[in-house]
């Protein structure tokens, strides 16, 4: 037999409610009873309660939220709202312990908030969430759900214009709070629109580096940006910098070659006139600065103008567009400083020498040799070069 406790029951039980909940009926009943809740086969709330009677101690229980209740929040986004009353019935118990109450099983009834949670279509409407929508020209545009009705959907687009699409079409939009993360790998939805809009979005603010996991995006700005020298290297040295940088990746690459002492590489790669030359030279200027010191480092910096002249040639989208491959392989002691390097060519474009389309030029070398050269030695490089046009172009090409 169980032992008797000193406290009433209705202190007693009261103990263990949420406090979020309040009794409606006699403050001086007893005690109150327990409703089950359940998920019907059709995703329906049920809940299992005894019939109602209110001559056997049956207590009310209504949901209350910041001092309201549900029946007076009227909020019909919400599934809980509306006049929700969870009713049950128990035997009265009086001051008897609960082990020794024996219920009826409850019985099942439908919620009046089931039909609610079938009905996933509006929400999109509801809370206008953003997509982007792909214009027949190519590009995207953000737009925000207005209504979705089937299989399509009502998006306003900027100034004002209101386009009926297909639902499938739209491409979910990420959150606002994620414009111009650092890294690609934080977005929710990692579409192509919305890294596209997230590149430009840091392009605008002068920050053109991106990563995405170990990979670092950068853009070429085209222009001249405060993001180099001694004060940015030292700062990324001592890791008091922490934003995507092309001197944090080398920084990274020289030390878990120092840890591991394993061969590290980096790849540079992209289109014509991205900036692979120029990222080349930033990424050998911070390997110089860490692991300079014997000045072998600077002599492996002057290559890059003599490759460069052999090698490089005006585009139309680049004046100083590299037109071979390169390797270069930098080489360190033990103690982490510059030993010697190593630089392979290949795949060199012969046809630039005596092929050229308008608006571009031969390798800088020859113009160089021609405007250092004497007047009948220059005239002796001309020669040469439009004696090799007319011999290896077709006619009418000359």
């Amino acid at each position: 037999m169980s032992q008797k406790t000193g406290v009433p029951p209705s202190h007693r039980f009261t103990k263990s409610l949420p406090v979020d909940f309040r009794f409606m009926g006699s403050p001086t009943s007893d005690r109150i009873g327990y409703t089950d809740i359940n998920l019907g086969n059709n995703g329906v709330t049920k809940l299992n309660s005894p019939e109602k009677n209110s001559d056997s101690g049956v207590k009310v229980v209504e949901r209350v939220e910041n001092g309201v209740a549900d029946t007076e929040q009227g909020n019909d986004d919400s599934p809980y709202s509306g006049n929700v009353k969870l009713v049950e019935n128990m035997p009265f118990v009086g001051n008897g312990d609960l082990d020794s109450a024996t219920a009826p099983l409850p019985s099942v009834s439908e919620s009046n908030i089931g039909h609610r949670w079938s009905d996933i279509n509006s929400y999109a409407a509801k809370k206008k969430v953003q997509s982007w929508f792909q214009l027949p020209n190519g590009n995207w545009k953000l737009g925000r759900i207005m209504s979705t009705s089937g299989t399509e959907s009502v998006i306003s687009l900027p100034a004002g214009k209101v386009l009926k699409v297909n639902s499938d079409s739209l491409i979910p939009a990420n959150p606002d709070i994620l414009d111009g993360v650092d890294d690609l790998m934080q977005l929710i939805y990692l579409n192509e629109p919305s890294v596209l809009f997230n590149l430009q979005y840091r392009y605008n603010q002068d920050m053109i580096y991106t990563k995405e996991g170990p990979v670092l995006v950068a853009i070429n700005p085209s222009k001249k940006v405060s993001l180099y020298g001694n004060d940015y290297i030292e700062a990324y040295k001592n890791k008091s910098i922490e934003s995507p940088h092309l001197y944090a990746i080398a920084d990274t690459i020289i030390r878990e070659m120092t840890r591991d002492e394993v061969n590290q590489s980096i790849i540079v790669s992209g289109k014509s006139g991205s900036g692979k030359t120029e990222t080349a030279k930033i990424a050998m200027q911070y390997l110089a600065v860490l692991g300079g010191g014997s000045g072998i480092e600077y002599e492996i910096l002057k290559t890059n103008p003599i490759l460069e002249a052999f090698g490089n040639a005006k585009t139309l989208r680049n004046d100083n567009s590299s037109r071979f491959g390169k390797l270069i392989e930098i080489h360190f002691s033990e103690t982490r400083k510059i030993s010697g390097a190593k630089i392979q060519t290949f795949l060199l474009e012969k046809s630039t020498v005596v092929q050229c389309a308008e608006g571009e030029r031969s390798y800088h070398i020859f113009y160089q040799l021609c405007a250092g050269a004497p007047r009948a030695l220059r005239g002796k490089f001309v020669d040469i070069f439009i004696f090799l046009q007319c011999n290896v172009l077709p006619p009418g090409n000359n």
